[in-house]
């Protein structure tokens, strides 16, 4: 929810970037991938935003039409991400705990 935009495009990189992160978090058996790509994103979002010389404390625009279907870009980015780590664990699975006896 702490997400949540009025913008459907927004809602839908919220949306993809949230199951392509539980994707890599079930598929590598720990929650470590995950919050290193999360900050990455998030990093080159604040880069991107030094860049554009954005103004950190005036909020991000989240209402109806404030994006567009550039948004598409780090969805599949997100999705590709995840697909490499499907691919690179193919062999063994998921991560599992092992059985105690």
């Amino acid at each position: 929810m702490i997400h949540a935009a009025a913008d459907p495009w927004l809602n839908l990189y919220y949306f993809t970037l949230g199951a392509s992160l539980a994707v890599i978090t079930w598929r590598t058996g720990g929650i470590e991938t995950a919050v290193v790509i999360h900050a990455v994103n998030n990093t080159l979002w604040f880069l991107f935003l030094i860049a554009q010389h954005g103004d950190f404390f005036a909020g991000a625009d989240r209402s109806a039409g404030s994006s567009s279907a550039i948004m598409l870009v780090p969805s599949a980015l997100a999705v590709t991400v995840a697909a490499v780590v499907w691919f690179a664990t193919r062999r063994n699975g998921p991560a599992v705990t092992p059985k105690t006896v």
